[in-house]
């Protein structure tokens, strides 16, 4: 990754609830008229722009060029060269990614949000968490259950003009699999240790949490097995838990937990747990699917953006040989809630 994307996508952010003339800052004399002219209707007073070399719009619809900022009245370069970071001006009609767009610019297209509150949506209140199941920038969220059914038809509404819709487990499966996620009850379960299923880096020594005694007790063991991301070779079934996997001279290694096929990577993949000592990049493996032996390879890094820079809002990668874009509308929507 080049240090500097790695920068331009690691770079703190403002806080949304801080007011954008706090940030520049501006006089507090600009204050009044860049809302004027920002607002859909225009100057508050237009008769004061007639004279300006270049129009002000008035009456038809608010700027949509942040360059039509350096007409408020009272504005200098000076002024204007700390606003423009902050500012954004779109046409009419602009899509816009609930999950890359700031706080600020979600407040000002949804009617009843701002910088602050953007988490209530369509009256509903949510809490509204960035994780992520599939390797994308994602929203997770959490409303109580009389509200479900109301946000669900209010997001497949606002995406359609994004042709979004909905997206099924399967899918969501495939796409976990590609940044290599494990799924509880399939990869994470209570048979496997945190240093087996790597775990361990999020757990905090020095806090107390449920069932801490029993952690600390199997703490500094070595791990028996670890959990890794297989690229299998076959062009006939995929893995999908279960399947036993053998080293090339019929030593037995492990066995696989889940798997399937990575469509936008192009690739059978799967998540196993091998002996620890063979847990290493590149170990070559025969996975046995429909009673025969299949090659396979423990893969270094996903295939799918293997830096992280979709979950930062960065400019996306190539998916790489024979897959296929995320961003095409058959992989846009929202998950059905269960």
């Amino acid at each position: 990754m080049d240090p500097a994307d790695r920068q331009k996508c690691t770079r703190p952010r403002p806080r949304a609830d801080q007011p954008v003339g706090q940030r520049a800052p501006l006089p507090v004399a600009l204050g009044p008229e860049i809302a004027g002219v920002v607002q859909p209707r225009g100057p508050v007073r237009p008769a004061d722009y007639a004279d300006r070399p270049v129009p002000v719009t008035v009456g038809t619809g608010a700027i949509d060029r942040i360059e039509s900022l350096r007409l408020v009245r009272g504005m200098t370069e000076a002024d204007y060269a700390r606003l423009a970071p902050l500012v954004a001006a779109l046409p009419p009609g602009t899509a816009l990614n609930i999950n890359t767009a700031p706080p600020e610019v979600l407040a000002a297209v949804l009617p009843t949000a701002t910088p602050g509150n953007v988490a209530r949506l369509a009256g509903v209140e949510a809490v509204a968490l960035r994780v992520s199941f599939t390797g994308d920038l994602e929203w997770e969220l959490h409303v109580a259950e009389p509200d479900q059914t109301r946000l669900y038809a209010a997001l497949l509404e606002a995406g359609k003009p994004l042709g979004a819709g909905p997206v099924g487990s399967r899918a969501l499966m495939s796409l976990r699999l590609e940044k290599g996620y494990g799924s509880w009850g399939r990869d994470y379960s209570p048979e496997y240790w945190p240093q087996e299923c790597g775990l361990a880096g999020l757990i905090r020594a020095d806090k107390d949490f449920l069932n801490h005694d029993g952690w600390r007790a199997i703490a500094g063991h070595p791990a028996r097995e670890r959990m890794v991301l297989l690229e299998i070779d076959t062009v006939e079934a995929d893995a999908s838990g279960g399947e036993p996997i053998f080293l090339p001279d019929g030593t037995p290694a492990g066995q696989v937990s889940s798997g399937g096929y990575g469509h936008t990577v192009g690739r059978s993949l799967a998540l196993a747990y091998l002996k620890a000592g063979l847990a290493q990049p590149g170990t070559a493996l025969e996975v046995w699917l429909l009673g025969r032996p299949h090659g396979a390879r423990v893969l270094e890094r996903p295939p799918f953006d293997p830096e992280g820079l979709r979950q930062r809002g960065c400019p996306p990668r190539s998916a790489g040989a024979g897959g296929r874009d995320r961003t095409r509308k058959g992989y846009s929507g929202a998950h059905a809630p269960s």
